[in-house]
């Protein structure tokens, strides 16, 4: 649940109210970490300061969690294209959103952008937390290698 900064303590404390632990509701709620309905983690930029340690520490402690690859317009016209999605795919994290899904989108802006793992697969290993038999799906990185 992603309502903004000035809703979203009254969302979430909606959600929570007399399910803490949001059992049985069919949302996400934006918390902390060790928070009773915090299973979900949005952390948008694996760039930026100690972001892909939080990531990986929170995929190894169980939570989901949701990075970008991408700034719209602003990765593609800047100098550092994929510096972002880079570090986003090798973050860990269960979820990389682009805006950039397709070869050719990017084009108009005189950029050849993708956001795509190898082969075209639309899965791989967890470089974080993928058991040793997660085979068949290649990682970016080794399991528990720095960036």
């Amino acid at each position: 649940m992603d309502d903004g900064p000035k809703t979203l303590g009254l969302v979430r404390n909606a959600s929570v109210e007399g399910r803490p632990s949001l059992e049985g509701r069919v949302v996400f709620t934006q918390s902390a970490p060790g928070e009773a309905d915090c299973a979900f983690r949005k952390l948008n930029d694996a760039t930026k300061g100690d972001v892909v340690a939080t990531i990986r520490e929170d995929v190894a402690r169980g939570y989901w969690v949701r990075t970008r690859a991408d700034i719209p317009i602003e990765t593609v016209v800047g100098k550092n294209v994929t510096g972002m999605r880079d570090a986003a795919l090798r973050s860990g994290a269960q979820v990389v959103s682009t805006d950039w899904p397709a070869w050719g989108m990017s084009a108009r802006y005189n950029v050849d952008y993708v956001v795509a793992l190898e082969g075209g697969r639309t899965a791989r290993c967890n470089p974080v937390n993928a058991p040793e038999s997660c085979t068949g799906l290649p990682t970016l990185e080794a399991k528990g290698q720095e960036l």
